[in-house]
Formats: C-alpha cells, sequence, structure tokens
C-alpha cells in the first residue's frame, strides 16, 4: 500500500500550492490579464511542484517497484484531486457537477484538464529521482 500514502502525500502537497494560488489568481492576476492569461501564469508554478513533490512523496511512502507503481501512484493522486477540485466547485462556486464538466470546455478549463494529466504522469517521469535520499 504504499502507492496510496506516495499517492495521498502527492496530492495533498500539490493540492495545497493550488490551495494557496487559486484565491492569488481569482482575486490578483484575472481582473488584471483575464481568466486565460491568469491560468497559464500558475501552471509553471503547479507543474514546478509536481516535479518537486512527486519523488518526495514515493520516496517517503518506501515505494518500490517499477513503472507500474508509480503509474498507480499518479492515477490514485488524481483520483484524489479530481474529487476534491469537485467539491470545492461545489462548496466555493456553487457549481454542479454538470456545471464543472462544462468549465471544460472552455479555454481554461482545457489548460486545467492538461494540468490534470501531467499531474498524473509526472510520478511516472519522477521515478528516477525518488531512489534518491529525501533532503
Amino acid at each position: 500500500m504504499a502507492w496510496l500514502k506516495a499517492a495521498i502525500y502527492y496530492f495533498a502537497t500539490v493540492f495545497a500550492v493550488g490551495v494557496v494560488l487559486g484565491p492569488l489568481r481569482e482575486l490578483v492576476v484575472k481582473p488584471r490579464v483575464g481568466g486565460l492569461a491568469a491560468v497559464l501564469v500558475e501552471v509553471p508554478v503547479m507543474i514546478a511542484a509536481m516535479v518537486c513533490f512527486a519523488p518526495r512523496a514515493a520516496r517517503w511512502a518506501g515505494l518500490r517497484g517499477g513503472w507500474g507503481v508509480h503509474v498507480v501512484m499518479g492515477v490514485s493522486a488524481l483520483g484524489l484531486v479530481l474529487a476534491a477540485e469537485a467539491l470545492a466547485a461545489q462548496t466555493l462556486r456553487g457549481w454542479s457537477l454538470s456545471q464543472l464538466v462544462a468549465h471544460f470546455t472552455t479555454p481554461e478549463g482545457i489548460v486545467g484538464l492538461a494540468l490534470y494529466v501531467v499531474f498524473a504522469v509526472v510520478p511516472l517521469f519522477s521515478r528516477a529521482n525518488a531512489k534518491e535520499r529525501v533532503p
């Protein structure tokens, strides 16, 4: 079950970064540059968080094995983040599930979907780094 511990750690750390950046994006950046540009400003920071925390999560959880366990870690973390995003959309924006799905047809939503794919895949590419010690 190391893959589950790693997935939870990865999800929690990257989601925490998003929780900090989200209000800044919506309240500070978006009014100045628009929705799509605001999301695009956030993307590199989120990818940096993913690249940083995926190998840390694997090391912390003692994840061992080939690429398959890292794929399971990434997909499991993606499931957690999608559930959290759906809950946040309903709670903070009052969106139904169909409204959230409709959001993914907007330019901002398409970028968000691409970022979800990156989130799920990064643990696979960080597998080599997971063998190093946590500093």
